[in-house]
Order: structure tokens, then sequence, then C-alpha cells
């Protein structure tokens, strides 16, 4: 069965790793890495980059060319080339600038602090799993209250292009 692609940066990663929802998440998408994100989540000897970097290593792919968007980080850059060079079907991230890119051009993308509702809702994890991640992910992600309302208020039937097939 193929999975369903997702670009993914490494604020994303790194949180649904501190929420424990990375093993799931891999489980039921084929996550794309770009090499300077792997760098990012497996660098400098954080807490968990161990881990990480070897459920990650084979989700590495090279980004096109030189790809930085003005105004954004290369983490973020190199996962929406990635995405406009058509390896994924949608993107991941946590970045404002980032966000506010994707929606100017139509790219279809979500942020973490969605995740574990999807995955409750494709049955791959329990709704006393993902209340408990929800909480985690708006203590740790730094979303502001804003953010918190719009992901609260996206309708189920809004996040189907992002379930995992």
């Amino acid at each position: 069965m193929a999975l369903r692609r997702v670009v993914a940066d490494s604020s994303s990663i790194i949180l649904l790793q501190k929420v424990r929802l990375i093993g799931t998440f891999l489980d039921n998408y084929r996550v794309i890495i770009p090499c300077h994100v792997y760098g990012e989540v497996t660098g400098g000897g954080k807490k968990g980059s161990n881990e990480l970097g070897n459920l990650l290593s084979e989700n590495i792919v090279q980004s096109p060319g030189d790809n930085r968007i003005e105004g954004m980080g290369q983490g973020e850059s190199s996962v929406i080339a990635l995405y406009l060079d058509g390896a994924g079907d949608f993107v991941l991230l946590d970045d404002k600038k980032g966000a506010n890119y994707c929606k100017a051009q139509a790219i279809p993308f979500i942020n973490a602090l969605l995740v574990s509702r999807i995955l409750w809702l494709a049955g791959a994890i329990k709704e006393d799993n993902y209340r408990a991640a929800a909480e985690l992910l708006i203590q740790e992600g730094y979303y502001s209250d804003m953010i918190i309302k719009k992901a609260a208020a996206i309708r189920d039937v809004e996040l189907q292009q992002f379930m995992p097939l």
C-alpha cells in the first residue's frame, strides 16, 4: 500500500517526537526530510537527536538546487522546494513565514498541532492519546492563541486531504 507523502520541517518533527507521536506518524505516512532538516534534527547532540537520526535516516531527500525563499530559513525553504518539485502530497511545518507562503501559493499544509487530531480521526491513536498529545503540543509548540483557535475550528472534513491512505 502506498502511503501519503508529506515533506516535513524540523520543528514539526521535534514536536512530534516530544509528544511521542513520531513513530505513529512515520507508520502512517511516507515522511520526506530535506537534508538540511535532517541536519537540524540530528545535530548539536540534543536530547532525542540520535533516536531521530535512526528513525529518519531512510527518509532523507536532497533538495533541488538553490531553493532559499526570501525571509525564510533554509529548512522551511527546502521543505517547500521539495513539495514544489513533486516530492510530497502536502507539507508539515510549524513556521509562520512558511505557513503564510504556503497559503499564498495554495500549497496544502498542516502544523504538528493538527497531526494528533488527524491520527485520531484515522483510527491510528485513541481519543485520550489525541487529547493528551494536543495539550502537550500546545504547551511545547509556542502556538499563539489565534493558531490554537484556528486549528480547533477546522472541520474534520477539511482534514480529509491530509488523512493517511
